[in-house]
């Protein structure tokens, strides 16, 4: 497993959201864990663990995440 990265990724906010775009191919959707914090990220494989500081506080409840052709994307709604 490599050492945890902050780097991978995209993110992308608005006024109501934050959206992580991660390109990812050569998965499964059950290869990939997805965890979401007040304010990070966490994406886990086997062969790599990513923490990602969301710059906000969002509601990990509200956390939908797909993963289509190699690309994982994770939209979280913020706390207003």
């Amino acid at each position: 497993m490599r050492a945890v990265e902050e780097e991978r990724g995209e993110l992308i906010e608005d006024a109501r959201s934050v959206t992580f775009v991660l390109l990812a191919p050569g998965y499964s959707r059950r290869d990939i864990g997805v965890r979401t914090e007040a304010d990070r990220l966490k994406v886990e494989a086997f062969d790599f663990k990513l923490v990602k500081p969301l710059g906000c506080t969002v509601d990990p409840t509200t956390a939908r995440s797909t993963y289509v052709n190699g690309v994982l994307s994770v939209r979280v709604e913020k706390k207003l």
